[in-house]
């Protein structure tokens, strides 16, 4: 019996209302409830039938369809069609509900196919956790990667580092929206083969669906343009050229050893091609050499290998080359022969087998310094590809990979581009193909696209989107969003790789321009979305709210008072960034941070805003005002923006019109509820007539005594008195009809009977948060501004010794208005709750803390009578990790530096000072060099280094931990010319006429001067002298300039040898740098090969330049100089600049016998270069006196004692020599 499960076809009605099916496959093997479960099916609602026969809930469970089958779900309609109008209407005013959220992974009814019901989609949330911190989103919720729906999105599409091209075995293509750079999936299997001594690797990469074009291709974050051997051809990009692809798919399968161990023929190595293969391919690799016994040079080697073919399972072997089955390989070299043989087959499969016909080289025992191993790399078996790929672009790269590939190519990435699409621009439709909102990547397009559907050009196949016809969609809401995104610069950059839900993804894609999809009145799909300047849609007051249900809910639960947006910033070659937005109303350091990775946001600014956004409604929208309403007044949908009057609140107020007298210019309304009757500078009165949304508004000239009449200049807006009860009135009014609302949500109540609507407050600053960042706080009219009130408070820190460990003390100190009698402080760490730390009269307070804690503050103030509000802050500890205090000063007395050491009573973790220099006036630490090597522990401090000319010496101090002061200690300074000994060898270049090159820069007198830039006449038109006779008659620029020295040969090879500068140059920013070039010999050692390896330079290679120093040991070398001076006001100048290398004298002291004739003082002989003086005196033995005849540095001075006045005599010589 067979067991095995087959694909199944599964088939649901698009709508309850209609019968037509939409027919899908899916995986083999599940039960009847498995696979209705991923369809959104639970039994609850629908009637599946099976052949016609209608199947129980109870057997879902229980049953597998066999293949052919056709499984029926229908939606029932349990009694409810007179409700479904209703229904419909519902999911349009609660903007989103009965969207396309329901429609399913893209495994379903989603992205890659047809269905949608209504039902699961939202507007808003009230309240979410986000990476456990709450986020008040009454509004407008983020849409996050971190969803489950679109958890891989992110990381496939952006995580550049890291991720591998591979391919998806019967998954997905990816889906292009706008411009990002993509790790695009393998179309197929890679292959290699060898062409001569090189390796070749193939590649198929799939484009996905709706690329135009794709740009910048890198190998491992390399351009491909760098690597050698590269042909890319792409096929079935609209944006790019159309190239004819191979028309094989390879199988590759590896081989083996071919080994003949003692005898020929070796044990057989067999592979089995696949199936339908035309082409059969085998590469093979063999170390093959002899060595001459005599010369030791490499000789040629034979090597035969047998190779055959024939249909799998036949048996009927043929030979693969030519007529004979051995082939014969050979090799003289080291470097493996690499081959392969390629055979032109009828289609099938086929069996090819090969042996070695050569016995192994070591088998005799005597066959030392030879080889012939070989390995049968691998069977390629071509196949004709035959796949129609329509709609899918193909990107195939050939490379060399011999010498540039580890293995594989896995880590090409490239910037992929959505194909050209309709766009409204404001004046009509128009195809764009470039990037940005005014491209390819405004979410209003995007979004419209996904629902009109992406079709195949080949057949018109819809293989992505929804299909809906214009009939279905709100094209006036979708162009209105357009131009919104196009004027915000509102952008949506993503490449979807993984399963999402197409509600997830159009919502996610009109999130990026604060948009959601709903649903209009006429069943329509449509975008709303958010805007600083939308207006007023309605009015609503007291006599459309029902009856004890009106509330105002404040959430006061500690939400987020940071949000960090994670997004990946193609400014930043498309690397994660954190863009952080703290909440407006913090003061200190965040201690909530919520964080969101966002999918298609690709740019730090539009991030920012989006996440000002976020907080914005965390900040301002935690007051909500909610109340019941009947379904006939719901004439608005969540996100308008209304004017709600209520008694309670003191917006003013309203109700129903009971009756009304018209007079000439005037009429007189009789309202239901009582107004103030007071005087006031200026009263309003608004109605709103019924069949129009917004409210008209008049100046009110008197009201009645009882409240209950209103007189209002101007003329009645009816066309009669009939249905003045339809009249909705309001009075009183502040700055606009009534409070300024936004509609929240709207939920419908049981059986239909109405919804509840949830409403928040719009503040004037909100928007200016939202666009601008600027936050004003609101004004505090609260009654306890009388008790004092902390204005500001701030925490710092003292490190402290505690035995062999540090400790802290805190100290917080605040400013207060009113009186102060006393505060309390209170504390908490990190997980714990707030405790009293303790009271204060003054305005701060002291405590100790451990070194590396986050405290939460609150100093709560009091007078003789009540307590302010108490102000709260956080901190958190430096400890080990505050930097040092900065350096009073730096002072010179000769070369010697000083400044004020730092107290270790003050700083206990002081480690010591660095000193650092830089030549002109730059006091950049960062590029500084150091003057010394470790640390200095004290001042003063002896120089070691003497720069030549003007510098500016930086010091800072240093602790324990390695932190520096924040700001170094500076100093403009001449150390003058260093000391010279003794002069082996000079080169003064401007007397030499600054041999070398030089930009930016002239001679003049000897000089080398900074050429200027600013013209002495300036326009014809304009005044020679200024009118103004304070300004400068001529302002001059000078040009940057720079000279490189030609290359000199410092060739005095004495010990000790010093290499100093002594320079004159002029400029407020220059620098001298130095580097030996290319010292080793064209010609290096006789015996060595002329060329060396593939990856080493032809040529000796230049050293890196170096800032000099102030002076430098030196050997015979070859040394450059550079001189660069910043351009600007002051004339840049070269007047000296004198290379000089000195030795310093050593003196040496010995005692040596000598006499009676001519001695030489061997003691000396090789320790001197010269030897200027020899002092000695005579003790014991015959001799009285001497002379020095010779001072020969080589074999050492030649001494002739005297006895007497005659030559001779003998004694011990103690002498001194100096030299160097």
């Amino acid at each position: 019996m067979d067991l095995s499960f087959k694909p199944i076809s599964l088939a649901i009605a698009a709508h309850p209302m209609r019968r037509d099916l939409d027919v899908r496959p899916v995986a083999p093997g599940r039960s009847l409830a498995q696979t209705l479960a991923e369809e959104g099916i639970t039994g609850d609602g629908w009637e599946v039938s099976i052949g016609g026969a209608l199947v129980p809930v109870a057997m879902w469970p229980h049953v597998r369809v066999k293949a052919g089958q056709v499984v029926e779900a229908q939606s029932l309609m349990r009694r409810q069609v007179a409700q479904l109008a209703a229904i419909v209407a519902l999911s349009y005013f609660t903007f989103g509900a009965g969207g396309l959220a329901a429609a399913g992974s893209t495994g379903g009814a989603g992205l890659f196919g047809v269905g949608g019901a209504i039902g699961g989609g939202f507007w808003a949330a009230a309240a979410t956790y986000v990476a456990g911190t709450l986020l008040i989103n009454t509004l407008l919720s983020p849409k996050s990667t971190s969803a489950a729906s679109a958890s891989a999105a992110g990381p496939a599409s952006y995580a550049i580092s890291g991720v591998q091209n591979s391919p998806r075995p019967f998954g997905r293509l990816c889906l292009m929206l706008g411009e990002c750079r993509v790790v695009p999936d393998l179309q197929s299997r890679q292959y290699g083969e060898f062409r001569g001594e090189d390796q070749y690797l193939s590649a198929m990469f799939a484009g996905g669906i709706n690329c135009g074009l794709v740009t910048d291709l890198r190998i491992a974050g390399t351009s491909i343009a760098a690597y050698e051997g590269v042909t890319v051809t792409t096929a079935g990009f609209p944006g790019m050229a159309e190239q004819a692809m191979p028309v094989f798919d390879v199988d590759t399968i590896a081989g083996g050893l071919l080994d003949a161990p003692s005898a020929v023929p070796g044990p057989t190595v067999l592979r089995t091609s696949s199936p339908d293969t035309v082409v059969l391919a085998v590469d093979i690799e063999a170390q093959l050499f002899a060595t001459d016994p005599g010369s030791g040079n490499y000789t040629a080697l034979d090597l035969d290998i047998v190779i055959q073919y024939a249909p799998a399972g036949s048996g009927a072997w043929q030979p693969f080359v030519g007529t004979n089955p051995a082939v014969r390989l050979r090799n003289g070299t080291s470097r493996p022969l690499r081959v392969t043989y390629v055979l032109n087959v009828p289609a099938g499969q086929y069996d090819v087998r090969m042996w070695k016909a050569t016995v192994n080289t070591d088998s005799d025992g005597v066959s030392a310094g030879a080889s012939n191993t070989v390995s049968w790399t691998s069977l390629k078996s071509y196949q004709v590809d035959t796949a129609d790929y329509g709609g899918q672009p193909r990107l195939r790269v050939e490379i060399k990979a011999s010498g540039q590939l580890s293995g594989s190519l896995d880590s090409l990435t490239w910037i992929g581009r959505s194909a050209p699409m309709p766009l409204w621009n404001g004046t009509g439709w128009v195809m764009v193909g470039e990037p940005g909102s005014a491209g390819v990547s405004n979410p209003g397009a995007l979004a419209l696209l996904l629902l009109r559907g992406i079709y195949r050009p080949s057949d018109g196949k819809r293989i992505a989107g929804m299909g809906f016809s214009d009939s279905r969609i709100d094209l006036e809401s979708f162009q209105e969003f357009m131009v919104r995104c196009i004027a915000m610069d509102f952008r949506f950059d993503a490449v979807i790789q993984e399963d999402m839900a197409i509600g997830d993804l159009i919502d996610t894609i009109l999130d990026a321009g604060w948009g959601r999809l709903s649903r209009g009145g006429n069943g329509r799909y449509r975008v709303t979305w958010l805007a600083e300047d939308q207006p007023i849609e309605g009015v609503l007051n007291m006599a459309a709210i029902k009856a004890r249900s009106f509330s105002v809910d404040y959430n006061l639960a500690p939400g987020a008072d940071e949000l960090s947006y994670q997004v990946f910033d193609r400014d930043s070659d498309w690397t994660l960034q954190a863009v952080r937005v703290q909440a407006p109303n913090v003061v200190g350091t965040p201690q909530n941070t919520a964080s969101l990775t966002v999918l298609g946001i690709t740019r730090q600014e539009q991030a920012a805003m989006r996440a000002r956004l976020t907080m914005a409604q965390n900040v301002y929208g935690r007051k909500v005002i909610s109340f019941d309403i009947d379904l006939e007044h719901l004439d608005y949908r969540a996100g308008s923006v209304l004017a709600v009057s209520h008694d309670l609140t003191q917006w003013g107020f309203g109700g129903r019109l009971r009756a009304v007298t018209v007079a000439a210019g005037r009429f007189i309304v009789s309202v239901d509820e009582p107004v103030p009757a007071t005087a006031a500078a200026t009263r309003v009165l608004g109605l709103r007539v019924p069949g129009e949304r917004q409210m008209r508004v008049y100046q009110v000239s008197a009201v009645s005594p009882d409240g209950r009449r209103i007189t209002a200049a101007g003329d009645w807006p009816g066309t009669g008195l009939a249905g003045v009860e339809d009249v909705l009135w309001m009075f009183d009014f502040k700055a606009t009809p009534g409070q300024r609302v936004r509609v929240a949500s709207i939920t419908p109540q049981g059986k239909m009977t109405g919804a509840t609507v949830s409403f928040v407050p719009e503040d004037p600053g909100f928007w200016q948060y939202v666009l601008y960042g600027a936050w004003t706080p609101p004004p505090n009219n609260s009654q306890l501004q009388r008790a004092p009130q902390i204005t500001r408070a701030y925490v710092t820190e003292q490190l402290k010794r505690e035995g062999s460990g540090y400790a802290t003390e805190l100290t917080v100190s605040f400013e207060v208005t009113g009186r102060l009698a006393r505060a309390e402080v209170w504390g908490a760490t990190a997980g714990t709750s707030l405790k009293k730390l303790g009271e204060t009269t003054s305005n701060s307070f002291t405590w100790g803390a451990a070194l590396d804690n986050v405290w939460r503050i609150e100093v709560r103030p009091f007078n003789d009578i009540a307590g302010g509000k108490a102000f709260a802050l956080s901190y958190a500890v430096l400890g080990l990790r505050a930097p040092p205090p900065d350096l009073a000063s730096l002072s010179l007395n000769g070369q010697v530096l000083n400044w004020p050491n730092i107290s270790r009573d003050l700083v206990p973790d002081l480690a010591g000072y660095r000193i650092r220099f830089n030549y002109g006036e730059s006091d950049d630490w960062g590029v500084a060099t150091p003057m010394h090597e470790g640390l200095i522990t004290d001042s003063p401090y002896q120089l070691q280094v003497v720069p030549p000319g003007v510098i500016t010496i930086l010091g800072k101090a240093e602790d324990t931990s390695g932190n520096l002061s924040v700001h170094a200690a500076v100093l403009r300074a001449n150390l003058g010319d260093a000391e010279i000994a003794n002069v082996v060898l000079q080169q003064d270049y401007r007397a030499l006429g600054w041999p070398g090159t030089y930009t930016g820069a002239h001679l003049a007198g000897g000089d080398l001067v900074a050429d200027n830039t600013s013209p002495f006449y300036g326009p014809a038109a304009s005044r020679f002298y200024n009118p103004n006779p304070n300004a400068p008659f001529y302002t001059a620029n000078f040009a940057a300039m720079e000279w490189v020295s030609e290359r000199w040969w410092a060739g005095a090879d004495i010990a000790g040898s010093t290499l100093t500068l002594a320079t004159d140059i002029d400029g407020a920013n220059y620098s001298i740098e130095y580097r030996r070039p290319g010292n080793t010999p064209f010609y290096g050692d006789p015996t060595a090969p002329f060329y060396g390896a593939a990856a080493d330079p032809f040529y000796p290679v230049d050293e890196a330049w170096q800032v000099w120093p102030g002076s430098l040991d030196v050997a015979p070398s070859f040394y450059q100089f550079r001189v660069r001076i910043g351009s600007g006001p002051v004339e840049g100048a070269i007047r000296a600049f004198v290379a000089t290398i000195d030795v310093p004298d050593r003196e040496v002291s010995q005692q040596q016998a000598i006499g009676p004739g001519p001695t030489r003082l061997a003691g000396l002989a090789g320790l001197f270069n010269v030897i200027k003086t020899v002092r000695g005196s005579l003790e014991g033995g015959t001799a009285t006196g001497f002379s020095i005849l010779d001072r020969d540095a080589v074999l050492g001075p030649l001494i002739q004692p005297y006895a007497g006045a005659s030559a001779g005599g003998t004694a011990n010589f103690n002498f001194d020599a100096k030299g160097y």
